[in-house]
């Protein structure tokens, strides 16, 4: 290669070519580095003109009106001469000439019209800047760097109240047209994309409005004229429209006007900036603290009002409704509710339920309604609110007769809205008021007239049992506050707040007392709501057993202080519970409360023995015995408190329980027909009367027997003593007395026998519960397997499983296992059987011995009767059984049967003495003395085989015929006790002697053989010769 090489560099230098192309090279370069810096000089004076231009339009944006500032220009257009005037197409001629500065314009004066109007008082961020150096904006970048079309045009921006861009809000724009506005266009923001509506800046939260014949003037608009495109130093206004979902203004909304802004810029490319205007986050989920109340307005727009009084709007207002009321705010702040009614005014009203997202702040209609049921309601449908226990919503209002409706929606059943009941309350259709609960679903009714309020109460427990008919309340005293309440609510503080158009006021709970005005402005109120729960406390009154007199009754009264803030008589003649009780009633914590019981109308009261039992949240915390008064404390964390006074004849009642177990002490149950026994021995000084008059008694089909032991008096004492019978077959297993006072204290005595047991110290309202359980006297079953392996089975104990079913469950095991042995058992018939041994066996019947108590069981085949106190063993036994094994010989190709042959058999149990088969031919098989037991010539069979592998040998063959035949077979468990067919074994006769002709091996095989030789050798040398050619035929390919 090197001297082709020098061959190629030779010739090149021999015929002159290389120098040519070397000189034009050369001379290419010298015209590129001409061109090059030409080019940079044409560029330089290009230039010049330019940063004049750029200079003069730098001083201009100092000395123009400050109204606004001109918008940088873009990147990559610094050094661009300025813009021609646009061409009446709206596009830049295609060789602008250089402009001159223009002259710098007079400051505008704002018109008359323009200082009247709102827009001129501006925020800080959309007033006109002083006069200064040209600089970027840092808090607007949507203002000062506007994109999507080339000036003139007017542009703005949004952000929060932190400066960050918001997308999403709306405005309207007009023009001015002599002496009034026109060509409204709704301005959307164009986030992404084409922009195609009047926004050209695809920025969120900028706009820029340059194009304005519609409101969606397209990707690529035309036209000119002052009705299609903004025109230079024209006059405009935009005001804000709807703000973005979860946003309000904070900026005015009013309208703003290029008068009160200005325009900006050089001749060419002027703009108009309308500056920032700013959003704040609106606040849109309740607040649960004590102190904040919420009011819903009449067209739906909801209100927070903070412990300081403050007033702010929470969410938007719902769309296209003018009388809105009901306002119900579940635990946590959500769910939340309001209800638009049919009408302003009347008891023919029908009311729609909406609901409040509380991420978004949207109001919408469930459209659930009560004119679903038909007619109207017949109330003025005047309160709402949400039950804190389990979030559905309850609305309703007052009738005519003076009842209050209720009705409930459930968005989850099906009709969502029914009528819950109805609540007697002393008003009319002209009253108003409100709906509250607590925090366990108590249902609280305000009901104002005039500067009257009352409380009506219904507890949790009958507002769910509440199922159209009428709802048992109780009313607390009616108490002074304030006129015309249309709202009421409870916070957890201890505070109520009463609402009345304009105004709230809070008052101390639970007497109403230490009024105050929260807010007396900024609010219009129809129904105000909390989504806190105040403590409540419930004073009630039961009656254990009878009253003594069938008209006794009992007044309650609760009181903080002197003030009385609750009463209530009982009514009726049942025992337990009673109806009437005060409350449950909205209180406060740490304030003491005091309660009482007298007698009302010719109750005596001495006829009774009385306590008291407090319970807060459920858990008893305080009671007293022997009193009719009492006092409590609302803790810290305390919501519910239930006051409850026990009245009782001068009475202990005893009742004693009998139940029986199983053999193991388990499975009680009530057993009828024992015989129990209680008596009272009285204290010295004491009279004591049982009723029944016997000391015994037989208990009934719950396994129960009660006295009543009445005193003389209600400080008398008395010692009781229990006892019980125990039957045959059954034994004490335990027992036990508990005693629970009046006051709901108790205390237990164990029972350690049948025998009397004493309980000292029982007084009047004393309740004694006395239980004894007795177990049937045990019995015993135990399963034993025997195995027996007289032919050599592989069994064993373990390989069966052995049950017993009866009275006892699960009686199942093995041999040994605890579950079979000696297992104590309830007495009874037990069905015996095995399972899951091994092939082979066969089982003998069951036998059974008993140890124990109750004689010898009996056993009917499987079936045992294990007696009480009965130790029974039932055994089972299984035997290994023998094989057999059969067949015959045949001649071949028949099913004739051949006699005479003689076998041998190799395998467990044959020796060389005993091994030998001879073919039995007898009369029958009792004939038959060797090893083959069938009597029938040519057919064999062998039994009683231990098991093991075997092979069968013939010795001798029948006569005339071909012997030597054999086969193997063995003795399993899946054979033995069967008779293994080995079937027809076939012999073939014997050939006959052949006689040859004379002489020896003809000479035609040696001809023949020799020919087959000769052949074979001229064949293999034809492959030979036929393989060296196709070889020669390779090679010369």
């Amino acid at each position: 290669m090197e001297l082709h090489g020098h061959r190629q560099r030779g010739r090149h230098r021999g015929d002159g070519a290389a120098p040519r192309r070397a000189r034009a090279r050369r001379r290419s370069r010298s015209t590129e580095l001409i061109a090059v810096v030409a080019a940079c000089a044409i560029a330089l004076l290009g230039a010049a003109p330019a940063f004049a231009q750029e200079d003069a339009t730098a001083a201009e944006r100092v000395q123009t009106s400050p109204s606004a500032e001109a918008p940088p220009a873009e990147s990559g257009e610094a050094a661009d001469p300025a813009p021609a005037p646009e061409s009446p197409t709206g596009e830049s001629p295609s060789t602008p000439a250089p402009e001159q500065p223009a002259a710098d314009p007079a400051p505008e004066q704002p018109s008359a019209t323009a200082a009247q109007d709102p827009a001129t008082e501006l925020p800080p961020r959309m007033r006109a800047p002083e006069a200064k150096a040209l600089e970027i904006p840092q808090t607007a970048s949507a203002a000062a760097a506007p994109n999507g079309a080339s000036a003139p045009y007017a542009y703005w921006n949004v952000v929060d109240t932190d400066g960050n861009a918001v997308p999403g809000a709306t405005f309207s724009l007009e023009r001015r047209s002599g002496h009034g506005w026109t060509g409204t266009r709704n301005v959307s923001d164009c986030t992404a994309g084409t922009c195609a509506a009047v926004d050209r800046d695809g920025d969120a939260g900028d706009y820029l409005a340059k194009w304005i014949g519609s409101d969606t003037p397209g990707a690529n608009p035309s036209g000119t004229g002052a009705s299609n495109v903004i025109q230079a130093d024209s006059q405009y206004r935009i005001r804000p429209g709807e703000p973005p979902a979860g946003y309000v203004w904070s900026s005015s909304t009013a309208w703003v006007d290029s008068n009160a802004v200005g325009w900006s810029g050089a001749s060419g490319n002027r703009t108009l900036s309308f500056g920032t205007f700013v959003l704040k986050k609106l606040k849109t989920q309740p607040t649960c603290e004590a102190g904040y109340v919420y009011a819903i307005s009449t067209t739906g727009q909801m209100q927070e009002v903070a412990p300081d009084g403050s007033v702010s709007d929470i969410g938007r207002r719902a769309p296209d409704v003018s009388v809105f009321n009901g306002l119900g705010i579940g635990a946590g702040g959500q769910p939340v509710y309001g209800l638009l009614r049919s009408s302003g005014s009347g008891t023919s009203q029908n009311g729609t339920v909406y609901s409040y997202d509380v991420a978004t702040g949207e109001w919408a209609s469930t459209g659930a309604s009560t004119s679903a049921l038909g007619g109207n309601t017949g109330t003025n449908l005047i309160g709402g609110a949400v039950d804190l226990s389990n979030g559905l919503y309850y609305f309703g209002g007052f009738t005519s007769d003076g009842d209050f409706k209720l009705y409930e929606y459930d968005p989850s059943a099906t009709p969502r809205i029914k009528l819950k009941g109805t609540i007697d309350i002393a008003a009319d259709s002209s009253a108003n008021g409100d709906l509250a609960f607590d925090a366990v679903g108590n249902l609280f009714v305000v009901h104002g007239e005039g500067t009257t309020t009352t409380v009506y109460s219904v507890t949790a427990a009958n507002v769910a049992a509440a199922n159209g008919g009428t709802i048992p309340s109780s009313i607390s005293r009616s108490v002074t506050t304030m006129s015309n309440v249309n709202g009421v609510s409870f916070d957890a503080g201890g505070k109520a707040y009463l609402g009345s158009e304009g105004q709230i006021r809070s008052f101390n709970m639970p007497g109403w007392g230490g009024s105050s005005t929260v807010v007396s402005s900024g609010i219009t109120s129809t129904d105000l709501a909390t989504c806190s729960s105040p403590p409540t406390i419930t004073v009630e009154k039961y009656i254990d057993g009878q009253r003594v007199n069938a008209g006794d009754q009992f007044k309650l009264t609760l009181k903080q202080g002197g003030q009385t803030i609750g009463e209530a008589t009982t009514e009726g003649t049942s025992p337990g519970l009673q109806d009437k009780r005060i409350g449950p009633l909205p209180t406060v914590r740490g304030v003491e409360l005091a309660f009482s019981e007298t007698a009302s109308g010719s109750t005596d009261l001495n006829q009774y023995v009385s306590s008291y039992r407090c319970l807060v949240d459920g858990v008893q915390t305080s009671q007293a015995e022997n009193t009719t008064t009492g006092r409590i404390t609302i803790p810290e964390g305390g919501q519910t408190v239930e006051c409850r006074f026990f009245n009782a004849p001068l009475v202990a009642q005893v009742s004693i329980n009998k139940k029986v177990t199983d053999a193991q002490g388990a499975n009680p149950v009530p057993r009828q027909g024992w015989t129990v026994g209680a008596k009272a021995v009285s204290a010295p000084g004491s009279s004591v009367t049982s009723a029944p008059g016997t000391a015994t008694q037989t208990t009934n089909a719950a396994g129960n027997a009660a006295w009543a032991f009445t005193f003389g008096a209600k400080d008398q004492t008395a010692t009781v003593s229990v006892e019980e019978a125990v039957d045959d077959g059954f034994v004490f297993q335990s027992g036990q007395c508990t005693v629970t006072s009046l006051d709901g204290t108790t205390s237990s005595t164990a029972l350690t026998g049948p025998s009397s047991t004493q309980l000292p110290g029982i007084v009047p309202g004393d309740r004694v519960d006395c239980s004894y359980v007795n177990r049937v006297n045990a019995a015993s079953l135990t399963l034993v397997k025997r195995v027996e392996n007289r032919y050599g089975g592989t069994g064993g104990i373990a390989d069966w499983t052995l049950t017993a079913a009866g009275p006892t469950q699960g009686v199942a095991g093995r041999t040994g296992e605890p579950a079979v042995t000696g297992r104590t058992v309830a007495p009874g018939e037990y069905t015996l059987s095995e399972s899951s041994g091994p092939g082979g066996y066969e089982a003998s019947g069951w036998e059974c011995v008993n140890t124990g108590a109750g004689g010898a069981p009996a056993v009917n085949g499987d079936r045992v009767a294990v007696p009480l106190g009965g130790a029974v063993t039932c055994t089972v036994t299984n035997s290994d059984s023998p094989g057999a094994i059969a067949w015959s010989k045949v001649a071949k190709g028949t099913s004739d049967t051949l006699r005479g042959s003689q076998w041998r058999i190799d395998g467990p149990g044959f020796t060389p003495a005993n091994r030998e088969i001879s073919d039995c031919v007898e009369a029958s098989a009792t004939s038959c003395e060797g090893l083959d037991r069938d009597p029938s010539a040519g057919r064999f069979k062998l039994e009683q085989l231990r098991w093991g592998d075997y092979t069968v040998t013939e010795t001798v063959a029948p006569p005339g015929y071909v012997g030597g035949a054999s086969f193997t077979f063995a003795v399993n468990a899946g054979t033995a006790g069967t008779t293994i067919d080995q079937g027809p074994i076939e012999n073939a006769q014997q050939a006959g002697l052949a006689i040859p002709f004379t002489g020896g091996i003809a000479s035609d095989l040696f001809t023949l053989g020799g020919l087959g030789l000769g052949t074979l050798a001229a064949l293999a040398a034809g492959l030979l010769a036929y393989r060296q050619r196709v070889r020669r035929q390779v090679a010369t390919m």
